[in-house]
């Protein structure tokens, strides 16, 4: 066994890496080690893993930072080449992911909008689509069915 501190070991590097990954994802995993050098270059005795563990509590976030700035970046990119096309592409991956492309199926549905009997006598009388009256009859909801579906 060494008399090495940890921190001054291959597997101390390796353990600061895993906890940069856990802590401040692609850029903790490259900085996390970096900041355990400079720490062992600093504090020559007591814990050197206590001091850089406060430290990446503070700063590990921090790498989060660029990481979703360039997400932010792209997706603003996109919106300008291709208006509209985030909105539509989320709305149609929650309809797959709830409903399996049902819209009218259960589990879809927004903030409760009462369907009453005379909104269903009306409907019919404008000679709207059946079965999108059948589905609002079932679900007694507005938002829970969209006319387009049918």
């Amino acid at each position: 066994m060494s008399e090495r501190p940890l921190s001054h070991t291959k597997r101390g590097k390796l353990l600061a890496a895993i906890g940069g990954l856990a802590g401040g994802g692609p850029l903790g995993l490259v900085l996390a080690p970096l900041v355990l050098m400079l720490v062992n270059a600093f504090k020559k005795r007591g814990n050197r893993f206590l001091f850089w563990g406060i430290l990446g509590i503070f700063l590990a976030p921090l790498c989060w930072i660029p990481v979703v700035g360039i997400g932010i970046l792209k997706m603003a990119e996109y919106e300008a080449n291709y208006p509209g096309k985030i909105d539509k592409e989320f709305d149609d991956f929650f309809i797959e992911l709830f409903e399996d492309g049902d819209p009218c199926g259960p589990g879809f549905s927004g903030p409760s909008d009462t369907v009453y009997e005379e909104d269903i006598k009306r409907l019919k009388k404008e000679g709207k689509n059946p079965k999108w009256i059948a589905c609002l009859e079932r679900n007694q909801d507005w938002n829970s069915c969209h006319p387009d579906c049918f």
